[in-house]
């Protein structure tokens, strides 16, 4: 079968300006009618919680993503307070995620940001994980993450200014921040991960690079930083690199659908079809995996590679059913109508 050189390629292109172009709030604002306009940004303030509406004790990582998963608009983890801020965001449909050292990772579900409210408040419960429920039970409640434990004061209270710093998009303050934290802990994982956001977000690759890499020399099964390290890989079309290194995130992290779906963009990429659609189905596999629709493309156009018409044709049909609205489903429709003609073409023959 003809190989897809059309709307199919969207997908690829669509996922790596969603996914590895830094999130921009200017340009975001000029999309949606000019920044300084009034009607096109809001603010969110997040507070994270145990199920009994407790402090968590531990800084959980917490993302702002855009509905569909395709591309992450803030990141952040929370201070002490269990309080993470971002402000800026684009008028839009949104999901928030939490995870973070035994705890349970947690899906908002889809919320709207409306620019009719100064400020909106999102409260999200999370669970711990079974082994840390029974850790807890033993020790009379009490709970605090293994890698904060070990981190001084000194580097918890900048590491809580950049934090804040993050949710205001004053990148440049909370590298600062960040910096400081690690003069006084030289250790702290969290801390380089979160330099190495900051970097990137102040277009400064090389730096990014090397706090991702120092985060995971401290952790080799970090996947925060994997995560980052694999994004890189691919926006350098570096996609054997991607692989390896989101191979390690996944395995660090096997619920993560957005770790998922970015390693078999990157086996697709890699020309890795059979990996790029067993990593995709695991997607569907995973709860609240319809906001990972893309997966369902990347599949296709893999099955497609393959020779695998009604495969491609069955990927996009399941697109379209839990996301049948938008520009993307419009471009599925018209990749559909091309490939049940190609198929009609190929049995005429």
């Amino acid at each position: 079968m003809t190989s897809c050189l059309g709307l199919c390629r969207l997908f690829c292109v669509f996922a790596l300006v969603l996914l590895f172009s830094p999130p921009c709030t200017r340009a975001l604002q000029l999309r949606m009618g000019g920044a300084g306009s009034g009607i096109d940004v809001g603010s969110l303030k997040v507070r994270v919680t145990d199920e009994n509406d407790r402090p968590i004790g531990v800084r959980a990582h917490v993302q702002l993503m855009m509905a569909g998963g395709a591309s992450t608009t803030g990141d952040a983890y929370c201070d002490e307070d269990g309080i993470v801020n971002f402000n800026g965001v684009p008028v839009g449909t949104y999901d928030l995620v939490v995870s973070g050292e035994g705890l349970e990772r947690t899906d908002s579900g889809p919320f709207e940001v409306d620019n009719r409210k100064t400020t909106q408040a999102m409260y999200i419960q999370v669970k711990r994980t079974a082994d840390v429920q029974a850790e807890e039970a033993s020790n009379g409640g009490g709970i605090v993450s293994v890698r904060d434990l070990n981190v001084p004061k000194a580097a918890g209270k900048e590491f809580d200014h950049a934090t804040r710093d993050m949710g205001n998009q004053d990148w440049k303050r909370a590298a600062a921040h960040l910096k400081k934290a690690i003069a006084v802990y030289p250790k702290f994982v969290d801390a380089y991960n979160n330099l190495g956001a900051a970097y990137r977000r102040l277009g400064d690759v090389l730096q990014a690079r090397q706090a991702w890499q120092k985060a995971i020399e401290l952790d080799q099964k970090f996947a925060p930083a994997l995560l980052n390290l694999g994004r890189l890989a691919i926006g350098e079309r570096k996609y054997t690199d991607a692989e390896g290194l989101l191979s390690r995130a996944s395995a660090a992290d096997g619920g993560n659908p957005q770790i998922l779906m970015l390693l078999g963009q990157s086996q697709l990429l890699a020309g890795h079809f059979d990996q790029a659609i067993a990593s995709e189905d695991k997607v569907h596999a995973l709860p609240n995996h319809e906001k990972y629709a893309l997966s369902y493309c990347i599949a296709a156009r893999a099955f497609e590679h393959e020779n695998r018409g009604p495969e491609a044709v069955a990927q996009l049909q399941a697109f379209l059913q839990e996301q049948p609205k938008g520009l993307l489903a419009d471009a599925v429709r018209k990749e559909l109508t091309r490939l049940d003609a190609v198929m009609a073409n190929s049995i005429r023959r």
